[in-house]
Formats: structure tokens, C-alpha cells, sequence
């Protein structure tokens, strides 16, 4: 593979300020690095208040043009991407297209949602590595009042696919590719189910322990939770 440019709209249901497309060309450089241009511009702004789009937690400079390159793990993954991809459906019409040349008129691949999930771990990436984003963090605590005194926390870095834990004492392990991605899911299943009883941006009015994503996003702690990353932790911080 010499080259690959991936388009991408966000759904149509989901409402600007929030809405945006993506155009990502990507080339590999030998066997280490993933070369990328990167235009993340937000849509269908111009009609929404500048003090709207703030409240949603936006600015007024969210759009990302950045070029640089990514480490190989991205590189290995989009050649596992392409192999796996090999049926472009006429008649499949998707948010997603790719185009491997930049005569070729973009297609949607048979397999949209994968790559879905793959362009906007892209865009993370990127975000990461542009330094407008910081990596992902989950912090294990004790909320005692509005005192919060940390036991753990977990780091995702989508610009290196990577993730680690570490205790308060400093010790520190990293964790498989695969476990960097199931656990990203699994954080995405609490927040969704939490959600829909309560606001997850309030500082919680009763004390015990909770999980704290990214400085602003409380999720109550649940015991006997399952995967590599959260038994690791369960062991060593007594609850």
C-alpha cells in the first residue's frame, strides 16, 4: 500500500455544534512510521451563537489541520484494515469512503462501521499529537466531601495505541494493544449506562468511590469488574 485517503462524515443525526467531517491521507514511510494529513472542520456552525457552542463544551477554534507522523502500530493496524477489506458494495452508501490513489473515486467499503472506529481513534490520535488533546485518563478514588484522594489511574494513548495503570505508590505495568481497545469500550458502556440516571458533570452528593475521566466526568465505582486492566487494579487498592 502506497497511499490511502479515508473521508468521513458524522452522522446526520448527530447536531452541530458537535458534527464535523474528516479527510485523513495516510502513507506509510518503511516499516516504522504512518504518515498522515489530517482536516477535522466542524460543520454547520455559522447559524449557532458563540456562547451555545461554548456551553457544549466547544471553542471557536476547533477545527484540526495537522500533518506528522504516527508510530507503527497505526501503520500495522491500517495494513490489517486493508486486508480485511476487500468488498466495495455499489450500492452501499455509507458516512465512510476510502480511495487508495488520488485519481480514484472514493468508495464505501462492505465493513463501514470498522472503519468507523478506526478514523475516529484517528482523530485522536492526531488531537494527541498536535498537543490539543491530552491522552485519555481514568482516576480511581475515594470522594470524601469535596476532597477526591486518588488510589489509581489509567492512561490511554491513542497516538502510541497503548495504555497503562498505575497506583498511587508508582508502580506502573502497560497492557496489550487489544486491552486498549476493549477498555475504551467497556469506559464508553459505563459513561452511556450512567448517563441516563444522573449528570456525570456534577460533583456526586454522596461519598464513596468513583472513577474520574478526564478531570470531569464522575462514574460510581462497581465491584467484580472483568478485564486484565481493572483485575489489576482490584488487587492492589483496597476498596
Amino acid at each position: 500500500m502506497k497511499e490511502l485517503t479515508i473521508y468521513y462524515q458524522t452522522d446526520i443525526d448527530v447536531p452541530p455544534p458537535h458534527s464535523f467531517s474528516v479527510k485523513a491521507e495516510l502513507k506509510p514511510f518503511g516499516a516504522n512510521e504512518l504518515g498522515i494529513y489530517l482536516e477535522q472542520i466542524f460543520t454547520e456552525r455559522d447559524e449557532i451563537p458563540k456562547e451555545e457552542i461554548e456551553a457544549e463544551g466547544f471553542s471557536m477554534d476547533d477545527d484540526l489541520i495537522w500533518e506528522g507522523n504516527l508510530s507503527k502500530n497505526w501503520l500495522q493496524e491500517l495494513n490489517k484494515m486493508v486486508i480485511a477489506t476487500t468488498d466495495f458494495p455499489e450500492e452501499n452508501e455509507s458516512r465512510i469512503k476510502i480511495s487508495a490513489t488520488s485519481g480514484e473515486i472514493p468508495k464505501s467499503p462492505a465493513n463501514p462501521e470498522v472503519w468507523i472506529s478506526f478514523t475516529e481513534q484517528l482523530v485522536q490520535a492526531c488531537l494527541e499529537e498536535s498537543g490539543k488533546e491530552q491522552p485519555m485518563e481514568l482516576v480511581l478514588g475515594r470522594l470524601e466531601k469535596n476532597n477526591f484522594f486518588e488510589q489509581a489511574r489509567v492512561i490511554w494513548s491513542f497516538a502510541n495505541r497503548t495504555v497503562e495503570a498505575e497506583l498511587l505508590s508508582n508502580e506502573k505495568i502497560g497492557f496489550s494493544e487489544e486491552d486498549w481497545l476493549s477498555s475504551q469500550n467497556e469506559v464508553k458502556i459505563w459513561v452511556e449506562r450512567e448517563a441516563t440516571h444522573q449528570d456525570l458533570y456534577q460533583l456526586p452528593k454522596s461519598k464513596g468511590w468513583f472513577w474520574l475521566l478526564n478531570g470531569e466526568i464522575w462514574i460510581p465505582y462497581q465491584k467484580n469488574l472483568n478485564g486484565k486492566i481493572w483485575n489489576w487494579i482490584s488487587e492492589r487498592v483496597k476498596l
